[in-house]
């Protein structure tokens, strides 16, 4: 399996058509980390409009790190990966 790490924050329209694109892919033996940082509401919804088995949502909350939160995110989506292989996709990407 391979666990796709992505990092999220207040980007709606980037983070749907992100989770959208690793769900398009033919390789289906993966999970998905959504790993958003206290996002708007728009950015949730986004992101809750997904019912995938794949999908992993977590919901950190906004921290302040001082410009190392997708760091954190990155450290915290390796944490709970389950796969074999681990990737990293950004939600803007």
């Amino acid at each position: 399996m391979v666990s796709v790490v992505m990092t999220s924050y207040n980007r709606p329209k980037f983070v749907k058509e992100a989770i959208q694109s690793v769900l398009d892919q033919t390789y289906e033996d993966f999970e998905l980390l959504v790993m958003d940082d206290g996002s708007n509401e728009d950015t949730l919804e986004a992101i809750d409009s997904f019912d995938d088995y794949r999908i992993v949502k977590v919901f950190l909350g906004r921290r302040e790190l001082e410009g190392a939160r997708y760091c954190h995110s990155i450290n915290e989506g390796i944490e709970f990966a389950s796969g074999s292989f681990i990737t990293y996709l950004t939600d803007d990407d």
